[in-house]
Parts: C-alpha cells; structure tokens; sequence
C-alpha cells in the first residue's frame, strides 16, 4: 500500500469488484480512454483484474480514498522497460469522484513507487484530444505534448486526434 494525503494505492479486494464493474461497463468512460467498450459480468472483471496483476511488465493499483478505504478509481502503468526506464500510464476515476484532487495525488505517488522500485524515468500516456478534462490534468503534473496521431480514434461518429504526451523525470 502507498499512502498520500488523501490517497491511497493498494492491491484490488474482492470488495472492490462492485466499483470496478461499474467503472468497465460505463461505456462513456470506456470511450473516453479509448478502449472497445462491452458489457462486463462481475466474473470478467474478476478476471481481468486477475491478469492486469500478473503480468510482469506492468504495475496496476485501486485508487482509494484515505479516509474511508471507498475506491475511487484505478491506474496502471503497462509495458514498463527497466533497460529503457519507460512506461506508459493509463487512470481511470469514477466520474463522480473527478475534480477532487485524487488524479493528481495518485499519479505523484505511482511516479514516487516507480523511480524508487523500477528506476523508472519516463512515463508517456495517450488522450483523446477532445478529453479537455484529463489533458488540463497531465499538463499540471508536467506532462508535455510530443506527438499526434491525427484523426485515429473513432467516438461519437467521428475520428479524433490521440495526443501523446510525456513526463521524464
């Protein structure tokens, strides 16, 4: 567990299955991270959060809320390379727990975790460009534009840019 603030980090509970199913079935969410969205039963999730914690080239983490252990949301860092000290980072929050500062605070101390544990340098993420909410956020945390995948993803019956950016710390 990796504690902040207001914020915590921590394996997945079988409590929390609940929450995430909500989170994987939301399917304006789902778009928004640019994943396929489908329905999910209760036992996929199960699953999917059983492979999301095996793999040995990523890192996934619930997000919580200090005071009361209620989750939040969840992120992961996926194809990490310890030669290159790289990883790409992906978060998801419930949408009625955005804009509380639990983002921020979660991103700092998974950064914290990966230089202490993986020596890692750099992150680098994808975002829609129209995902105003969660660019505005990166940039904050000192994220910086350095590409464009123009016109790549398709939502709302058109395509969108993908921006990707990057933090090197």
């Amino acid at each position: 567990m990796i504690s902040g603030k207001n914020t915590v980090l921590r394996a997945w509970e079988e409590s929390d299955i609940t929450s995430l199913h909500s989170l994987r079935n939301d399917v304006s969410l789902q778009q928004q991270l640019m994943s396929r969205p489908q329905a999910n039963s209760i036992e996929q999730v199960r699953q999917w959060l059983k492979s999301k914690t095996t793999l040995s080239d990523s890192v996934f983490f619930v997000i919580a809320g200090k005071q009361q252990n209620k989750i939040v949301g969840y992120l992961q860092v996926v194809s990490i390379d310890l030669l290159n000290g790289t990883g790409k980072l992906g978060i998801c929050l419930l949408p009625e727990e955005q804009g509380k500062g639990y983002g921020s605070e979660a991103i700092d101390l998974l950064q914290q975790y990966l230089v202490e544990v993986f020596n890692i340098r750099k992150l680098f993420l994808e975002v829609l460009k129209s995902n105003n909410r969660a660019h505005s956020l990166y940039t904050k945390l000192g994220f910086q534009e350095c590409g464009c995948l123009h016109k790549h993803f398709y939502i709302n019956k058109c395509f969108d840019d993908v921006l990707i950016m990057e933090k090197i710390f």
